[in-house]
């Protein structure tokens, strides 16, 4: 059955003789950005006994009548909260039921500096962070894949089992909001960042991964540049094949200045334009990943320990003075929104509109899937305007 009101502050349907609905609900911190409440919630409310199937069909309805991806792009982030459900199998049926019938495909991840498990049809965890004992700390903000050539559209996490002992909570920063305060204090960064062609950085991948390695990840691996690579490349260690089809994945998803250095360890350069249009809204955004990125550096040099700066420039190879990167780090944590998980919560986020990040927490006290999406035919981007004055009009 199709929804019967798809106005707010409810939107609700029968399903199977089965009532379901989104109920808005109060967020005491959310706030106003360029005219729209930011982030938004509902309350998952089931009146009926065949709660799963009508929860899927509901979900498939909100597609069809695009009600929810309406909000997404409008708010930027839609928390829906009281699912009566913990699966990761229920997880999948609802995003995949979603996303198909929007004529969206699961984001193809490649490039990946840490393991994702596999969970179900589309879900994955968010990386092995209490293996690694490295992500158990702050997470700082980033856009998902944003250096990147491809990235996803829209991002979902699920609660599969919210933090008991405090910390963990999900933490946005409005892209918009960003590039506004930002601009306010350092209009001419705004315009650096136009003018000298977005930023330049690059990462590296190792071939041989140390025991103290941060990352626990060879650019060899299927989730990293392996996907080409064989297991007869693997075993007889064809150094030559196999850096050929790293570099043709590269340059397929990734970018397309990628070199080895003499140890074979990966070096990719990603040259992106930063101060972007958003594609759906056409309001301006920092598109980026550059907090998560810069975060090391900034916190060690607070605290007075040696640092180095990270690999990092305006694209045209001009240094980016260290004022403007602090306070643009500064902004990315000022303005966060905290969510805090419970149990069976799904969040929908505009990768395009929102950074997203995560506060610190105890290593197995939490369990969040994700699962990402993108578009199969409106493949369009946050974009370099072809005039600056485009940013204020």
């Amino acid at each position: 059955m199709t929804l019967s009101d798809t106005g707010l502050p409810e939107i609700y349907g029968v399903f199977n003789r089965t009532r379901v609905s989104l109920v808005k609900k109060p967020l005491a911190k959310a706030r106003i950005i360029r005219g729209k409440e930011y982030p938004i919630a509902f309350d998952l409310l089931v009146e009926g006994g065949d709660y799963q199937k009508s929860v899927n069909d509901f979900f498939e309805e909100l597609s069809k009548s695009a009600v929810l991806l309406d909000l997404v792009n409008d708010h930027g982030l839609v928390i829906i909260q009281n699912l009566k459900s913990t699966s990761p199998e229920h997880y999948s049926q609802i995003v995949n039921r979603f996303f198909q019938t929007a004529n969206y495909q699961e984001f193809d991840q490649v490039g990946l500096l840490a393991t994702r498990q596999k969970i179900d049809n589309a879900v994955s965890s968010v990386g092995n962070d209490d293996e690694l004992g490295k992500n158990v700390n702050k997470l700082h903000a980033h856009q998902e894949f944003s250096r990147y050539l491809e990235y996803p559209h829209i991002l979902t996490f699920f609660a599969q089992q919210a933090s008991a002992l405090g910390g963990g909570e999900s933490t946005t920063t409005h892209a918009t909001e960003l590039f506004d305060v930002v601009n306010l204090k350092y209009p001419e960064f705004i315009k650096d960042l136009y003018e000298k062609n977005g930023n330049h950085v690059y990462q590296k991948f190792s071939y041989k991964v140390s025991t103290d390695s941060k990352f626990k990840i060879s650019w060899t691996d299927k989730g990293a540049f392996g996907r080409y690579i064989t297991d007869e490349d693997l075993k007889t260690k064809d150094l030559e094949s196999m850096k050929a089809k790293a570099t043709k994945l590269a340059h397929e998803k990734v970018s397309k200045n990628v070199e080895f250095d003499d140890k074979h360890d990966l070096i990719v350069h990603q040259q992106t334009s930063i101060v972007n249009i958003h594609p759906h809204t056409e309001l301006p955004v920092i598109f980026s990943s550059l907090p998560t990125y810069y975060s090391g550096y900034y916190k060690n040099k607070l605290k007075g320990e040696e640092a180095t700066l990270p690999p990092l420039s305006y694209g045209n190879g001009d240094p980016i003075p260290e004022k403007y990167l602090d306070y643009l780090f500064e902004q990315s944590v000022k303005l966060e929104y905290s969510h805090r998980f419970e149990d069976g919560d799904i969040l929908f986020l505009d990768n395009f509109a929102v950074y997203h990040g995560r506060n610190p927490y105890t290593a197995g006290d939490r369990k969040i899937l994700a699962s990402f999406w993108e578009p199969k035919t409106d493949r369009r981007k946050p974009y370099r305007p072809t005039c600056f004055n485009e940013f204020f009009t």
